[in-house]
Order: structure tokens, then C-alpha cells, then sequence
């Protein structure tokens, strides 16, 4: 930039003074900015050296993102996806710029498509996925009885005016799930009807404990002829095994008229007691009842060889999860993916479904084909559609 000449107020009106004069207009005229140098274009099209863009002009243009949208050969501007987009295949955003994909949507992609099922299902029961991946199923609606307790010669029943609490004994051979239990209940004689609930007890010195490991839902109003009866209990009871438990009636009301139907036990096997203020044990009778394991469509359970229904594998719970979680973590078999987190498998093998949720190289007879290893801790897995 040019330097002006400070004219003093003491310099007269002579020659050095004109000169000095002149040369600042001089100055001033090869430094100043025309206004047609100013540029107002908000897209900067003229990518000139030569104009200055007023500020209104450079806030237009980086508002509006400052560049060309990006193309697979041209950089620019891009926008990311939402979830509902990478589902789509949409390729281009709401500002027109092309999409790019955040690995969170990738991942929630994948649960949509059914590879990987995120707070998409609801656990049906306790799950320990992260010590090892539990083989599981998605409920149909259908059911299976895990459990039938029956009386036979001539049945009776015991009222809860003489007996508060009816309780049947359950020893397992095999771990044992159920989520119902049904039961021949009615009335007993006059007087009103009366409402009952069960709990699940652990044994303690051949009586149940009076610590209630699980508690159904009340069954009202029960009185009249002799029906089963279906108390659910809100999560999957989850019985170990070869251990004795004890399937408790309550008695809400104590009235003289609900009652629970028993009958002969030719085993005589101590497995039915009554409860007036302390438990009597009963070696010849047992009470009309089963257990039985309600599929709800939709939730995740685990995968079990013992039974009809509980056979299916769909894919693998790899997160640990308790009952009711709608954070389960569920991995299918129908990709054609790899399930790591394992222990102890041998590679090359092929493994099936056996037991609750657990896998072996033995074949329990359900045909249920979950994968085959490829190393010690990651298995190939196997559609078991058919």
C-alpha cells in the first residue's frame, strides 16, 4: 500500500505542498477498491483473485454448506443417514447431499434385517451370553407341558377353611423351565368362592422352605366344579438339576369352598402336604397338576432339547440379560455368520443344541444342527430351518 505525505499545518501553500498533495490523491486513487470488485454472489462462482465477496455473501455460502455435494469422483459436502434412510437405500439426504453411514445405523440395520436382533425382543428369561453365547428361539405362541404330576384311583379335595396352603413336591432329574402351572381346582361345599396363588419353594428337611424363590399370578374366584386352573408367573422359572422343590398353593381367602383336587399316589412317594399352621406330609397322595412352558411370539428363550416346541434354534444370545431385558443382544443363524465367545471347542466340529441354551457335539436326537467350529471360541452358524 502506498504512504501519504503528512502535511503540516505550519507548510505553506507552495510547491512542496502541491506536490505532496497530488501524490496522496495519487495514492489514494491506486489503492482504492472499485465497487464493482465486490462481490455478492452467495456461490462464489467467479473463484476470482481479483473481487473481494461482502460478508453477507461469504455467510450465504457457508450456510448453505460452502461446496459442491460430494459424488464418488468429486469431494464436498455429505450429510448422514438416519436409520430409517439406510433401511430405505436412500442414497440422497433431505439437503440434497449424498449419505454416509454412521456404524450405529449399520448395526441397527442388521437387527431390522433379523441378522442381529437389538431391544427388537424381549427376554423371555435369564440369559448369560457373555460367558458364552446361549442358543435361543423367538416364542410362536405355542406351548409345551414340561412337567405332568397326575393322581389316580379316587380323587378328593382338601377345602382352605381346614388348610391355608397345599403344596406339591417337584424333584427335577433334568433343569426344568416353566412359566404355568395348572392345576384341578373347584369348589368345596357352600360358602364363597376364594382365590389362590403359588409360589415356587426350595426344600428344606422335606418341607418347603416358606421362602418364595418365584410368585405366579392370584387365580380368583374359585369355586363350583372341578376345572384346571392356570396360574402364570411373570418371568420363566428356572429349576436346577437333580434338587427338590416345592410347587406351594396359597389360600387368599380361607374360605370354606376353593379347593385344590388330589388324589391316590400309588408310589407313595411323600410328595403332597397340607399346611394348619405347620406342614403334614402326605406318602400317599398328590395333587392333579402340570407345568407347563408358554412360548409368547416375539420373545426370546432359550433353546431346549428336552422339548417339543423348545427345540427350534434361531440364533444366539451373546449378551448376559435377565428376564424381561429388552437389551438382548440375539445373533442369527440364517446369515450365515460367525458367533465368537466361546470355550473349548474343537475345531471342525459340528455342534447341536443340547440341553438349556447350551451346545455340544452330541446329537440329543432333535437334529437341531447350530454350526460348525472353526476355532476353539468361534462357531460357523448353521440355519436349522428344517
Amino acid at each position: 500500500m502506498s504512504t501519504l505525505t503528512t502535511i503540516l499545518g505550519s507548510d505553506g501553500i507552495g510547491s512542496p505542498s502541491r506536490v505532496n498533495i497530488n501524490n496522496n490523491f495519487t495514492a489514494l486513487n491506486t489503492d482504492k477498491v472499485e465497487t464493482s470488485a465486490i462481490d455478492t454472489d452467495t456461490t462464489l462462482a467467479a473463484n476470482s483473485d481479483s473481487k473481494i465477496p461482502s460478508q453477507k455473501a461469504i455467510k450465504a455460502y457457508v450456510d448453505s454448506g460452502g461446496n459442491t455435494n460430494a459424488s464418488t469422483t468429486v469431494r464436498g459436502v455429505v450429510e448422514e443417514a438416519t436409520d430409517a434412510e439406510v433401511l430405505a437405500g436412500t442414497g440422497t439426504g433431505a439437503t440434497g447431499a449424498r449419505l454416509f453411514v454412521n456404524p450405529a445405523s449399520i448395526y441397527t440395520y442388521l437387527a431390522n434385517i433379523g441378522y442381529i436382533l437389538s431391544s427388537a425382543g424381549t427376554a423371555g428369561q435369564t440369559f448369560t451370553g457373555a460367558t458364552s453365547p446361549q442358543a435361543a428361539f423367538l416364542g410362536r405362541g405355542n406351548t409345551d407341558d414340561t412337567k405332568v404330576v397326575t393322581s389316580s384311583g379316587t380323587d378328593a379335595l382338601t377345602d382352605s377353611l381346614a388348610n391355608s396352603r397345599w403344596a406339591q413336591k417337584i424333584t427335577t432329574t433334568t433343569a426344568l423351565n416353566f412359566n404355568k402351572v395348572i392345576a384341578s381346582m373347584g369348589g368345596n361345599g357352600g360358602g364363597a368362592a376364594d382365590d389362590f396363588n403359588i409360589t415356587i419353594e426350595a426344600d428344606a428337611a422335606g418341607n418347603p422352605s416358606g421362602t418364595a424363590l418365584y410368585t405366579s399370578d392370584t387365580v380368583s374366584n374359585v369355586t363350583g366344579a372341578q376345572a384346571d386352573k392356570t396360574f402364570t408367573f411373570s418371568v420363566v422359572v428356572e429349576l436346577a438339576a437333580s434338587t427338590t422343590y416345592w410347587v406351594v398353593f396359597h389360600s387368599l381367602n380361607r374360605v370354606n369352598n376353593g379347593a385344590i383336587q388330589y388324589g391316590q399316589n400309588a408310589a407313595g412317594t411323600s410328595e403332597f402336604a397340607t399346611y394348619n399352621g405347620s406342614w403334614t406330609v402326605d406318602a400317599n397322595d398328590r395333587a392333579r397338576m402340570k407345568v407347563q412352558m408358554s412360548y409368547t411370539a416375539g420373545i426370546i428363550y432359550k433353546t431346549d432339547s428336552s422339548l417339543t416346541n423348545g427345540t427350534i434354534v434361531d440364533g444366539f444370545v451373546v449378551n448376559s440379560v435377565a428376564a424381561g431385558s429388552t437389551s438382548t443382544k440375539f445373533i442369527s443363524v440364517y446369515g450365515g455368520f460367525v458367533v465368537s465367545g466361546f470355550t473349548g471347542l474343537t475345531l471342525g466340529s459340528l455342534y447341536y443344541a443340547n440341553g438349556q441354551g447350551s451346545i455340544s457335539v452330541t446329537d440329543p436326537g432333535s437334529t437341531k444342527k447350530v454350526g460348525r467350529a472353526i476355532s476353539t471360541t468361534a462357531l460357523f452358524a448353521l440355519s436349522t430351518i428344517t
